[in-house]
């Protein structure tokens, strides 16, 4: 079959950019090479430990990022410390004006059961350039009573509590935070970052933090969606919506369709969209088997390999269909006969035993979807269909119940 690519593009459509989770790859074990993780001490080999997934506990189930530094090294001396740090750069430096809040969702495992020994923790954003230090930000976290986070940072922390241990959920408004701290909304953040450290020092011991959930509501410069499929199993398209503020050259956009999880076709659209703007993109039609269940998804963005995307949650949208029209003919063959089953018009003629009333004739598609249905006066008799519709893979049966004859006709051009 030539391959056809149709860009079907829709009306002026202002959609209207709204707010992603800035945060990319937002479930950690997705893009692991995107979280850089580092581990640090002084004047010890570091002791900490650290990862982007944690399988042993989470709160959403799919992932946990964590920073420990429970393990105290064999001499007890002052002024010895653990440290972890997960990171992640923006796509693009972000303004105030561009991040609305942050959430995350937090648990702790304390050391001997004793939550007055504690580590600080900081969820922050860390900025680039302006009037500040390069090495300030915004630290939310948990202390020990009586410290506080590093100079230059803003500090907005708590102290532990027993609670903690448990899954607990936080929010803050970084607007409120940080123009109160500072005043001003030009700063250029460049980093998202986990911090963690324990200083060995008497009456504190570090302490295993879990952090899920974590989002950063905000604009993005670059970000690809996919907001509804609009095809057929046999026809497969998609709406993919510019959601970010700058134009875009080489969007991908994949479709993948398996069977029992093998792949049973798969197809790759590239195209250039302005921003805030949508198309449909409309990928090689393919022939489906009968009675067979399918699993249809779209992607793009990160998931297509586009790096510049800023927020995955909308990279795919799958749908699962089940082609089980049976092609029955052995089963009431006598009541219905196509002549020829390929070509431009097929002609039907019924042979049933009833003398009177109308029987129904259904045409469905090779995804199962009823396309047309034809009445036939006396239940006997011939008609021809197929005039105007798409060439393809149909399948025929009279009535509406399943276990009447179905036969699989081709209509050509």
């Amino acid at each position: 079959m030539k391959r056809i690519i149709v860009l079907a593009s829709l009306p002026v459509m202002l959609l209207a950019l709204t707010k992603v989770n800035l945060i990319r790859n937002a479930g950690f074990e997705q893009a692991e090479c995107l979280w850089l993780l580092e581990l640090s001490s002084f004047q010890l080999p570091n002791t900490a430990e650290g990862s982007t997934h944690d399988d042993e506990d989470s709160w959403s189930g799919d992932y946990s990022a964590f920073g420990d530094t429970r393990i105290a090294p064999e001499w007890n001396e002052y002024n010895t410390g653990v440290n972890f740090t997960i990171h992640q750069e923006f796509v693009t430096p972000k303004t105030l004006a561009d991040i609305d809040s942050i959430s995350w969702r937090q648990r702790i495992m304390f050391k001997d059961d004793d939550y007055h020994k504690g580590e600080a923790c900081m969820i922050a954003v860390r900025y680039l350039q302006g009037t500040m230090l390069a090495d300030s930000g915004i630290g939310y976290g948990f202390m020990k009573p009586g410290y506080t986070f590093l100079d230059g940072w803003v500090d907005v922390s708590r102290n532990f509590v027993a609670g903690d241990t448990e899954w607990l959920y936080y929010e803050h408004s970084l607007i409120e935070d940080f123009g109160w701290r500072f005043g001003m909304d030009t700063v250029h953040f460049s980093e998202f970052v986990f911090y963690g450290y324990g200083w060995w020092l008497p009456g504190w011991a570090g302490q295993k933090i879990r952090l899920d959930d974590i989002r950063l509501p905000g604009w993005a410069d670059y970000d690809i969606a996919l907001t509804r499929i609009t095809g057929e199993l046999a026809t497969p398209s998609v709406i993919v919506w510019n959601n970010g503020r700058e134009d875009l050259d080489k969007v991908k956009v994949v479709v993948t369709i398996t069977d029992s999880g093998s792949v049973a076709f798969v197809d790759t659209v590239s195209l250039s969209l302005d921003s805030d703007d949508s198309t449909e993109v409309v990928f090689e039609s393919w022939t489906p088997a009968p009675h067979t269940k399918y699993s249809m998804t779209f992607c793009t963005g990160n998931m297509a390999g586009m790096l510049m995307d800023e927020c995955d949650e909308n990279d795919f949208v799958t749908q699962e269909y089940n082609s089980c029209i049976d092609e029955d003919i052995s089963r009431n063959l006598s009541s219905l006969e196509i002549m020829p089953s390929l070509g431009s018009v097929i002609k039907i003629r019924l042979s049933g035993s009833k003398t009177s009333g109308i029987e129904r004739v259904i045409i469905f598609d090779a995804s199962g979807r009823k396309v047309d249905e034809i009445a036939v006066p006396q239940a006997r008799g011939l008609v021809s269909w197929g005039e105007g519709q798409t060439p393809g893979v149909y399948f025929i049966r009279i009535g509406p119940n399943a276990s009447s004859s179905t036969q699989k006709v081709v209509l050509t051009r």
